[in-house]
């Protein structure tokens, strides 16, 4: 029996997510690696919210597929999370 680890299944869920918003499986992948550079969890909160801000602006057509993975990194450089690292409390040492 394998084991999978909950950052793997993250990471297959925020790529899914990606490309179910009409980024590419390349760009997807690409997306989700620099999530990872990023400390402790930070990069991972920081991609979701950009997926979920995104998300219904692709669904009314305000930003077209063409454009999900240019909108996506744009808010992730943004750093929506910082304002939150400093609100929450460290877990064994890791902020």
């Amino acid at each position: 029996m394998t084991t999978v680890d909950s950052e793997d299944i993250l990471v297959e869920h925020l790529r899914a997510s990606l490309v179910a918003l009409g980024v590419s499986d390349l760009a997807a992948e690409s997306i989700v690696a620099e999530a990872r550079t990023r400390p402790a969890w930070s990069g991972f909160a920081a991609l979701d919210i950009a997926i979920r801000k995104v998300a219904p602006l692709v669904a009314c057509g305000r930003v077209s597929r063409n454009d999900v993975a240019g909108a996506v990194r744009e808010l992730v450089a943004a750093d929506v999370v910082e304002p939150l690292r400093s609100a929450v409390a460290p877990v064994g040492g890791v902020a």
